[in-house]
């Protein structure tokens, strides 16, 4: 069964992942930073741009989609968050380790 011109195929592996998007360490790296950036936006009260009630409700969702892919041991996140890790060529614990005592300080300064 053909849909716009891919067929359906087994679902790829992270090194399928890794050997077709091996070149794309930036990108990776920038999904990465923009998740700890949405991550720490909402977790320490900052609110920037517009202040509307749409707004703030697309932060929360930007918020808790951040804090599952930074933060969870199993699951799709954690599955995810290892593939973006490699293509970037980040430590994957110390990318953890980073975000929870962040979040940590965060706690204790609130």
């Amino acid at each position: 069964m053909k849909i716009i011109g891919y067929h359906r195929a087994a679902t790829p592996t992270e090194q399928d992942l890794l050997h077709e998007y091996g070149g794309c360490k930036s990108l990776a790296a920038a999904v990465i930073h923009k998740a700890i950036s949405d991550l720490f936006k909402m977790h320490n009260g900052e609110v920037v741009g517009m202040n509307n009630a749409s707004y703030k409700a697309g932060m929360a969702i930007d918020y808790m989609e951040a804090k599952n892919f930074l933060t969870m041991k199993s699951g799709a996140w954690s599955k995810t968050r290892k593939i973006w890790c490699a293509m970037a060529d980040i430590d994957e614990k110390s990318l953890m380790g980073y975000v929870y005592r962040t979040m940590e300080r965060f706690d204790d300064e609130g």
